[in-house]
């Protein structure tokens, strides 16, 4: 199959109420690492932000956030969120659910012509299982005509690779051995065998950090600022705190649940692949081993360990008088 005939997104963990459970609970960990006391980052003035879209909102957890914002809820603020999928989207009447307009949408396939251009605000967060890297290209050149001259595009997203304090990450923007994170020493090897390489097999982007920038270069967008954050689990939740210096600690039991639901969600799918092995070159070919192997898993990750987030504020730059 060419690369032009590969699918750009293709998203397969779970849609059920197990997972929007735990993506909800994800994105409240999530937004404790980043600390921010009003959500955005700083350079962003909510005063002047009157039309929003959350893209691939997922459970539209951001967007229900932001509406209920201070300088949001008093205001005639339109709040759009699409995703590939709706069956993750709130379904209640409840006022704030109310405020936003949900919607269907693939975000590597152009909008609608009368969205274009309108946008004052785009929030774009984890995407890096589901975007190829031909759909990190046109994701974000249809985000850029989303925009307005000025606008603003927020990307969070994961390296999607697992370290600990003996095998550190590398600096910001530096490349991922991949051939080092997957055969290194058990058992941070054999969580990259799973969380980079499920990634791998799928064609999505390994070091995100690295190739982002030059991805938005060509959709001629421009990056304001970035920050680079750990995101810790097990022990590792009480080493490590939020970018503004809060405690992680209260997230630990949570930290091992998502790892236990995600690592069930992908060796599941390796095994049905018949690409689920280990550093050691064991092959896992049935339910009962990779049962097993789960709880191997789950063991060694009460040690804990990282993986690292990044968040980009982006801007369209103005149109040249």
């Amino acid at each position: 199959m060419s690369s032009q005939s590969k699918p750009l997104s293709t998203y397969f963990l779970n849609e059920n109420d197990s997972e929007i459970s735990r993506l909800n609970g994800q994105y409240l960990w999530f937004k404790s690492i980043w600390d921010y006391p009003q959500l955005l980052p700083f350079e962003i003035d909510v005063a002047r932000v009157s039309r929003v879209l959350d893209a691939a909102a997922g459970t539209g957890a951001w967007a229900l956030d932001f509406v209920s914002l201070p300088g949001v809820r008093d205001r005639d603020v339109q709040v759009f969120a699409c995703d590939v999928s709706t069956a993750k989207f709130p379904d209640t009447d409840a006022p704030e659910v109310k405020r936003i307009k949900f919607f269907e949408c693939d975000i590597t396939r152009p909008f609608h012509d009368d969205m274009l251009g309108t946008f004052d605000l785009i929030n774009l967060n984890y995407m890096s299982y589901a975007l190829t890297k031909r759909g990190w290209k046109v994701a974000l050149q249809n985000l850029h005509d989303l925009l307005k001259p000025g606008g603003y595009l927020i990307v969070r997203d994961s390296d999607l690779v697992m370290y600990n304090d003996e095998h550190p990450a590398p600096p910001c923007g530096q490349k991922p051995d991949i051939t080092a994170i997957m055969n290194g020493p058990a058992p941070l090897s054999n969580f990259n065998r799973i969380f980079s390489g499920c990634a791998l097999q799928r064609d999505f982007v390994i070091g995100l950090s690295y190739y982002l920038p030059r991805f938005l270069e060509e959709a001629s967008l421009v990056i304001q600022s970035s920050k680079r954050a750990v995101v810790p689990f097990g022990d590792h939740s009480d080493k490590h705190k939020g970018l503004n210096g809060s405690s992680l600690s209260a997230f630990k039991a949570f930290s091992l649940d998502n790892f236990n639901q995600v690592f069930s969600m992908l060796t599941l799918a390796m095994l049905r692949g018949g690409t689920l092995e280990l550093a050691d070159g064991t092959r896992i070919t049935s339910e009962e081993d990779r049962r097993a192997l789960m709880e191997d898993l789950k063991r060694a990750a009460v040690d804990g360990g990282y993986t690292v987030l990044n968040e980009w504020v982006i801007v369209r730059p103005q149109e040249a008088t």
